[in-house]
């Protein structure tokens, strides 16, 4: 069988299986949406490698949410700490902790906005 570069090419430009097929959503809006008020069950989570905007490497996550399993929204700062310290509980096997996490039927959180004393924006997140 020959070998496909065209099938090669798109697995190459995927960040991540979580983005495939889903828009994504700033969490301003789920923060802001009426009905969820910041709530949501996040069923999956992934950790993506980019860039900031001056082109410095950033590890950040993204999640998807079962109010909505057809958006996905990146993490910051508090939501990275927790993925981080839920991969050092499985050893940093990426695919074993998404596993048990998906199959425990995920996380609830509540995100709401406040600024620091300096006047940074901040999202705060309280687990249910």
């Amino acid at each position: 069988m020959a070998f496909n570069f065209k099938e090669s090419a798109k697995k190459a430009t995927v960040i991540s299986d979580l983005m495939e097929g889903r828009e994504k959503i700033k969490v301003s809006d789920i923060i802001n949406d009426e009905v969820l008020a910041g709530q949501v069950t996040l069923t999956d989570f992934d950790i993506v490698n980019g860039a900031d905007k001056n082109g410095n490497p950033i590890t950040y996550p993204i999640f998807t949410y079962k109010e909505d399993e057809s958006k996905f929204f990146n993490g910051g700062y508090v939501l990275n700490k927790v993925v981080s310290q839920w991969l050092a509980e499985f050893d940093d096997n990426m695919e074993k902790c998404r596993a048990e996490f998906r199959s425990s039927g995920g996380v609830t959180i509540v995100m709401t906005s406040s600024q620091t004393k300096g006047g940074h924006n901040i999202v705060n997140v309280d687990f249910k």
